[in-house]
């Protein structure tokens, strides 16, 4: 009988650390995605701010002109 408990509590201890696990693992992916998306952002905003200068407008214009 304390055979059956203790390889039911090896169990459930190996299925916890398991999904601890899982849980961090995911939490940190989550963590790099909204750092990456934040990035994104921040670049998206300096590119449109710098549009903003009728001086880089102006310059683009001239290096792309068709």
């Amino acid at each position: 009988m304390s055979d059956a408990i203790l390889s039911g509590l090896m169990a459930l201890l190996i299925g916890a650390v398991g999904f601890l696990s899982y849980a961090l693992g995911r939490k940190v992916e989550k963590n790099e995605e909204f750092k990456r998306k934040a990035d994104a952002v921040r670049n998206a905003d300096a590119a449109r701010s710098s549009l903003r200068d009728p001086s880089n407008v102006e310059r683009l214009h001239d290096k792309y002109r068709r």
